[in-house]
């Protein structure tokens, strides 16, 4: 094989991981647009408010977790907001890990 050969090939496999990705992606957006429309229909009928104002109070509430979350992770010690953006699937484990200890030590004992 040739360069050229070498590289259509790459060039092939990173657009259809990116074809894979986009895909993925979408069924997540359409998940969570599904999540946050049933919130608001909650909101509506718990509170007896109309649906603008069920939409409005979720946006706000998502703005501040947004941003709370946002203030955390640049408050973060060090590069950890990078290592955590780089490797997403160990700082879940650990947090896991850190939040199963946890339960067991302050669990109640019978």
């Amino acid at each position: 094989m040739n360069a050229q050969v070498v590289t259509s090939k790459l060039d092939e496999i990173r657009n259809h991981s990116r074809h894979l990705w986009n895909r993925r992606n979408d069924a997540s957006q359409t998940r969570l647009a599904a999540s946050v429309d049933r919130l608001v229909d909650q909101m509506q009928k718990r509170y007896d408010i109309s649906r603008d104002r069920a939409e409005l109070t979720v946006s706000r509430f998502l703005d501040q977790y947004d941003h709370k979350v946002y203030d955390l992770v640049a408050s973060l010690p060090g590069d950890l907001d990078r290592r955590v953006i780089r490797y997403p699937w160990a700082t879940i484990a650990t947090t896991l890990g850190l939040g199963l200890l946890v339960g067991f030590i302050i669990r109640p004992s019978h």
